[in-house]
């Protein structure tokens, strides 16, 4: 057999591989596909969705009780709290923001994917965000705080792991079965296998 019979079967084989979906590359997940697996915003926009207890995942308040847990924090009355994401105020906008029932406690988070601190970004957020006794920064290895911070005692790190490890955790709780929650729940184990891949 030539070189050039050999190289024939082999596109041969190629194609067929590819008829049949068995020769691949590029993109794996949707954020993928979407050019978004590195987007701050919409990370940001699932952890305030995760943290919602009116949320159609069924996670209820577990998740507001998993964070307060992590952070040493007492969150009463998680079932009542109210998220926000990019709330912007004078000189920052914070990523996201849970209130307790009341304003009896509150929790400021800034995360990063890929792009670094802002000028004097932490130093901004503490000035806006004077009420809350934590202010949250998320990075991938969650092993420092803003080096822009001028209050650095007020500031707790969590990593980007931690969030994707118990997003999985609470989603191996039974659920309602109602189909908007296995919906939700099928969000949330999407968006941890593209998070895993991505900013973990």
């Amino acid at each position: 057999m030539t070189d050039l019979e050999r190289f024939a079967r082999m596109v041969t084989t190629q194609r067929r591989m590819i008829d049949r979906g068995e020769w691949s590359y590029g993109p794996v997940t949707l954020l993928e596909v979407l050019n978004l697996e590195h987007s701050e915003v919409h990370h940001c926009r699932v952890l305030r969705w995760l943290l919602d207890p009116l949320a159609h995942h069924g996670l209820g308040a577990t998740f507001i009780r998993e964070l307060g847990n992590c952070l040493h924090l007492d969150v009463s009355q998680p079932q009542r709290a109210r998220v926000d994401a990019e709330e912007p105020r004078a000189r920052s906008s914070a990523d996201v923001v849970v209130r307790g029932a009341g304003g009896t406690w509150m929790i400021v988070i800034e995360a990063k994917v890929n792009a670094g601190e802002g000028g004097c970004q932490a130093a901004r957020l503490e000035l806006d965000w004077p009420e809350p006794a934590v202010l949250v920064f998320v990075t991938r290895r969650g092993d420092y705080v803003p080096v822009t911070a001028q209050a650095s005692e007020r500031w707790r790190s969590l990593s980007w792991a931690w969030v994707i490890d118990t997003a999985r955790s609470l989603l191996a709780r039974p659920s309602s079965g109602a189909t908007s929650e296995a919906r939700a729940r099928e969000a949330i184990a999407t968006w941890t296998r593209s998070a895993e891949r991505s900013i973990r």
